[in-house]
């Protein structure tokens, strides 16, 4: 067929159906309730567009000859490609400008233009080159236990902290300041910063066998200089004198790095940060400093109960899967183990460096309150050049389950290092990547850590049994990841509750049957999804860092369009799913790990890396006995019709005034 006559038939249809999609994304956003016809208009916009689009493309491969009679084709295909029918879902009250743009390296980039605050930074940015002082700006913001933050530029060498610093009380977080004690100026200073994070997908999984923590020292010599900025302190030192700070974390299948700096010098610090990831040094001088530093961060985790029970459960693994790695990194790990087999670890970190610092595994989202076109530019300029490696992503399906139930499925008694009672009952579910739509464990999550009267914890807590109950998913890397995901509930015990444990496990096991007993409620599902429509609606503005580090995340698992709300809005009722995972969280499956103080002359057995007294024991035959088919006790029941949630926030206009009477 003609490629005119083609695009004259199929770009009506295209327009018509990508309107009415429009129409039925914006339904959503207000309602909070997922229409069916906007996929189905989608569709057929795409299918559309993918007709005008390969037809251009099929006019432009016979020749310029034919292509040049349509000039006008070209733009109709960029303007028709699937990814650009689809609109980034946004709150209302979201002011912010987005735009993603594919480089042809494969990175793949969210911009987000403050747009209303340029003439607050442009005033800002006045007072700056006339004012000489900085005001500190303290960040108390909890990081994660092994993570990589900028160094002070006046220091020898890299990353160097004490024990019990974190990383980001290493960032010289200064901010820019006109010294004036008015509120609106306050505000207006508060705001000027820019940021980028990048994403990488790859992480502590892919470490070889050989060097336990290699993903985690390459995010610390990833900023050791690159080839066009080799200084090991140029780009510290440049957003410490620009009110700026950087920091990454290594997490099981992503590494992030991000940083902020003032929007006048966002464009030159962009393209240092992005050479980072183009051509690092990876230099053998800096390996001894930087293996300090992971080793420093390490002895910090080693007062960490959380992450002492995290290597606990990693210890437990089936020995064939990369879970059962050792993610953080010694001195042990990276320096002793290597020489001991004769490795060169500059040469693997070089190695791991050209397999996942890949651009096509790079998402990148960058924030500032310059206009998406000259974002765009630089962004394009200075990411562009990453090296693209040609091979797939990393893919752990190929492994052996990541448990053994023979190992997972006992009683753990473990001593911790704070003095806590705690149960904690975890159960493996299947990968939930693909299900956020629906979010099952959020549902059932919700309902086991209600507080309410009928709830678990109102029960334990007029028992005197607990005094709090965390359920659900954080969604970090060692229990949320393409392997399998991890339901976890956890209650603090009473010493009251410490003695009668079984009675507390049994509370929470008979919940989980009553849940498996009613089936799922559309009901409380619908109050949970308005609920957090709400809260997404009505977010308050996030810092550039946080928000640039989650989108980039984000960026990895949703689609274009869910970008922004993948994480928090319940879009689809999946009744079947909800099912599936609850006759999944049955007594049969839990793994039980049990905290104390009290167990020290119980846990002979000692963890390899952390040293966590513990020990590992069958489930006592009368709990068994005790879980089989339960009855559901009175006081156990769902949460009654909340009247309380927010649906109409139209704003009442007060009643007219009385006349009033003279005398």
């Amino acid at each position: 067929m003609h490629v005119a006559n083609l695009v004259n038939q199929a770009l009506p249809n295209c327009l018509t159906y990508l309107f009415r999609a429009k129409t039925k994304q914006q339904q959503e956003v207000r309602s909070g309730r997922y229409v069916h016809e906007t996929s189905s208009f989608l569709a057929r916009a795409r299918a559309g567009a993918s007709k005008v689009y390969n037809a251009h493309a099929r006019a432009h491969a016979q020749g310029s000859e034919k292509a040049g009679r349509f000039p006008f084709l070209h733009a109709i295909a960029l303007n028709c490609r699937p990814a650009q029918l689809m609109e980034i879902r946004k709150s209302e009250y979201d002011t912010n400008e987005y735009r993603e743009i594919r480089l042809d390296n494969g990175v793949v980039a969210l911009l987000i233009s403050k747009k209303h605050r340029r003439n607050t930074v442009a005033r800002g940015i006045k007072r700056v080159r006339s004012d000489t002082g900085r005001t500190e700006e303290d960040d108390d913001e909890e990081e994660s236990s092994y993570s990589c933050g900028s160094d002070d530029p006046e220091a020898e060498g890299g990353v160097e902290r004490g024990p019990g610093e974190t990383a980001e009380s290493c960032d010289d977080d200064s901010d820019l300041s006109t010294g004036t004690d008015s509120e609106e100026e306050g505000e207006e200073d508060s705001i000027i910063k820019a940021a980028c994070s990048v994403c990488i997908n790859g992480g502590s999984l892919s470490d070889p066998p050989d060097i336990p923590g290699l993903a985690h020292l390459l995010e610390h010599m990833v900023f050791m200089g690159s080839r066009e900025y080799p200084g090991e302190n140029t780009f510290d030192s440049f957003l410490s004198k620009h009110g700026g700070h950087s920091n990454a974390s290594t997490d099981y299948e992503k590494t992030v790095f991000y940083f902020t700096v003032h929007p006048e010098f966002f464009k030159k610090a962009l393209d240092m940060f992005a050479h980072f990831f183009a051509s690092p040094l990876l230099l053998e001088s800096s390996l001894e400093r930087e293996i300090e530093a992971v080793d420093s961060e390490f002895q910090t985790s080693l007062q960490s109960d959380s992450d002492r029970l995290q290597r606990l459960l990693c210890s437990i693994a089936n020995p064939e899967h990369p879970y059962s790695t050792f993610v953080w990194g010694t001195k042990k790990s990276l320096t002793e183990l290597p020489n001991e087999k004769g490795l060169r670890l500059v040469d693997h970190l070089k190695e791991f460096y050209g397999r996942h610092y890949s651009s096509h595994y790079m998402t990148v989202a960058v924030m500032s309150t310059d206009p998406l076109d000259d974002m765009e530019e630089w962004t394009r300029d200075s990411f562009s050049a990453v090296p693209h490696n040609k091979t797939p992503p990393p893919n752990f399906g190929n492994f052996a389950p990541a448990f053994n139930p023979e190992e997972f499925h006992r009683l753990y008694r473990v001593v911790p290092v704070a003095d806590v009672n705690e149960i904690q009952l975890l159960w493996r579910l299947p990968c939930l990547f693909d299900k956020y739509r629906a979010k099952p464990m959020e549902y059932i999550s919700w309902l086991l850590g209600h507080e309410g009267e009928g709830s678990v914890l109102h029960h334990l807590k007029k028992k005197n049994l607990a005094t709090e109950i965390l359920v659900g998913n954080g969604q970090e890397g060692f229990e949320y990841n393409s392997c399998f995901s991890l339901f976890n509930c956890t209650i603090v015990l009473t010493d009251k509750g410490h003695n009668r444990i079984e009675e507390c496990l049994q509370c929470v096991l008979h919940y989980l049957h009553m849940l498996r007993k009613l089936g799922p409620q559309e009901r409380i599902f619908r109050e949970i999804q308005t609920v957090e429509l709400n809260n997404f609606t009505f977010k308050e503005e996030e810092d550039p860092d946080p928000y640039t580090e989650e989108l980039c995340e984000a960026m990895q698992y949703y689609s274009k369009e869910d970008y922004l709300t993948g994480k928090y809005l319940f879009f689809e009722y999946d009744p079947k799913l909800i099912t599936e995972l609850t006759e999944s969280l049955t007594p049969d499956s839990v793994n039980v790990m049990w905290s104390s103080q009290l167990f020290r002359d119980e846990c002979p057995l000692k963890e390899e890396w952390f040293g966590t007294p513990y020990s590992s024991e069958d489930l006592p035959a009368s709990w068994k006995d005790a879980w089989q088919d339960p009855e559901v006790p009175d006081y156990l029941h769902l949460p009654p019709p909340n009247p309380f949630i927010a649906t109409d926030f139209t704003i009442k206009q007060p009643p007219p005034e009385p006349d009033k009477v003279t005398y």
